[in-house]
């Protein structure tokens, strides 16, 4: 990589790694879906069991999910040193956060 353009040091990295969102959030992600207590207490209300996630969870969750996919598109283009498509990706998210207010 040129200098200053490793892949940690790229803005679009900001010096974070698919590795660091991992250890971060990878054991509350666990907990909510694979029976671990969060799934048990999303999935049991008053009156049934069936799914009971909070709307600010849900795009929690999404919110995760959008940006591990974005961190592999943007992969992908650095490997591809396709700078242009990285860009392009990154303006996209930009467009959507801010219609969203």
């Amino acid at each position: 990589y040129p200098r200053g353009q490793e892949p940690l040091n790229r803005p679009w990295n900001r010096g974070k790694s698919i590795s660091q969102m991992k250890a971060q959030s990878w054991k509350a992600m666990c907990a909510y879906t694979h029976t671990g207590g969060l799934h048990v207490q999303r999935w049991n209300t008053p009156g049934a069991i069936e799914p009971n996630y909070h709307e600010v969870e849900l795009r929690e969750v999404l919110s995760f999910a959008e940006m591990i996919g974005l961190l592999a598109v943007i992969g992908v283009a650095s490997l591809a040193e396709d700078a242009g498509a990285a860009q392009a990706v990154l303006a996209k998210l930009k467009e959507r956060r801010a219609a969203e207010g």
